[in-house]
């Protein structure tokens, strides 16, 4: 774009990996910019450093208004395609359904309940009719249709890939041909299973120097089936193929927070820590940045559908839609 203050000046930048830098071009010479106009500096304070989507707010659930809900401390949330989600209540150890104005649809487990007891819920994905909840003191993935009848568990404590055991599942995602992939705590390791829960293979570094993971904590999959895998102490995201065969991994900057949620959609995936959020395409390069000013909230998770991108704090619930820049 051009500068009305600077005769013959172009305003362009240049992105290497998550960081970008500001140049001011006059007369053929490159100069770093120092300073920026007023206008361009009223949108680069918009808290979108790239982006080729705009969010645009649809609703604010405040879960403290709802007398059912008002202590409700919100651990993970997950989209339906119907519109309506799913979130995780770590203090009741509850699954709730909500419409998509807030209203409780359907709730399962918590103290006492005589049905689904769940001990340490950590992770919620819903994933065609089935919505999955990964509870590792349990070391198992409960199952759910959308209606939040228990449809049993995926068995993952049977020995079978070198007598291996998957005991402490935190995060899971079923890829387009049902298989299942998820992260086991105990060992650190992308473990990916069949349908009926026996492991396949097991991934336990990624990159050309075969880095360990330190702490992933987070994994999804996008509709293509490339899988991505946050691992906090080590600030990386990483890309997989279906098959587990390492494809890419950027580092997060550490001055953003401590990365903690993840969530992928069509175009690739989103990240991020209490305080920012970043767009990322498939091949894991910058498109969107945004900051806990455009949120109000202090990030808890974050989930994608269609659409539809759900922000959470532990008790409030903001919807956006995504709309692209034209």
């Amino acid at each position: 774009m051009y500068s009305p203050r600077f005769r013959n000046s172009i305003i362009y930048k240049e992105q290497f990996h998550l960081s970008e830098s500001y140049y001011l071009v006059m007369n053929s010479y490159k100069v770093k910019i120092l300073f920026i106009p007023l206008f361009l500096l009223s949108l680069l304070s918009a808290q979108v450093a790239i982006s080729g989507v705009e969010l645009h707010q649809v609703t604010s659930i405040d879960l403290t208004e709802y007398p059912d809900l008002n202590k409700v401390q919100i651990e993970a949330v997950d989209f339906a395609v119907d519109g309506t989600f799913y979130l995780l209540d770590s203090r009741h150890k509850t699954v709730i359904h909500l419409d998509a104005l807030g209203n409780v649809m359907e709730k399962v487990g918590g103290f006492g309940s005589g049905g689904v007891n769940l001990l340490q819920p950590l992770d919620i994905s819903v994933s065609g009719f089935e919505v999955w909840v990964c509870d590792p003191m349990l070391g198992s993935i409960q199952r759910f249709d959308r209606r939040l009848v228990t449809l049993g568990t995926i068995p993952l404590s049977r020995r079978n890939l070198e007598n291996n055991e998957v005991t402490q599942p935190i995060s899971s995602c079923r890829l387009p041909n049902s298989d299942l992939v998820l992260i086991d705590r105990e060992r650190g390791s992308l473990m990916l299973l069949d349908q009926n829960g026996v492991l396949t293979d097991q991934v336990d570094t990624y990159g050309l120097q075969n880095q360990r993971f330190i702490t992933p904590i987070k994994v999804d999959c996008s509709s293509n089936g490339n899988l991505f895998v946050i691992d906090s102490k080590a600030s990386q995201i990483v890309s997989f193929d279906s098959f587990g065969t390492f494809r890419k991994a950027v580092k997060w900057d550490q001055s953003k927070g401590d990365l903690k949620c993840l969530a992928s959609d069509n175009r690739g995936v989103w990240v991020g820590s209490s305080s920012h959020i970043l767009q990322l395409d498939e091949k894991l390069a910058l498109l969107g940045e945004w900051d806990s000013t455009t949120f109000q909230i202090q990030i808890q998770d974050i989930a994608t559908q269609g659409k539809q991108l759900a922000i959470s704090s532990q008790n409030r619930i903001i919807i956006f839609e995504i709309k692209d820049n034209k």
